[in-house]
């Protein structure tokens, strides 16, 4: 599965908070501090009273994306996050 520039195993694709596999149709958002489901994310966005278009608390400035299926876990060269706490928020497919 793919995320951006990060590169996951199918296996891999898993929530950081609560460790559940993402599917083909869940929403995620990946942050600098990890992938997170819907529910998760929206947990740690609580306290935010933005919500965009997207729907979710937050994500007024991210990009949807859609995912691909290519059997590699993460690895660090792939590609990296800004410094800042960057969301990107999207479907699997």
């Amino acid at each position: 599965m793919r995320a951006k520039t990060k590169i996951y195993h199918v296996e891999c694709f898993r929530c950081c908070a609560c460790m559940r596999r993402l599917e083909t149709g869940d929403e995620f958002a990946l942050r600098q501090d990890g992938l997170f489901c819907r529910h998760d994310h929206d947990v740690l966005e609580g306290g935010k009273h933005c919500t965009g278009a997207a729907g979710l608390p937050g994500s007024e400035n991210n990009n949807n994306a859609s995912l691909t299926n290519n059997n590699h876990h993460l690895h660090p060269n792939d590609g990296s996050m800004s410094g800042e706490d960057t969301r990107y928020l999207g479907r699997a497919s």
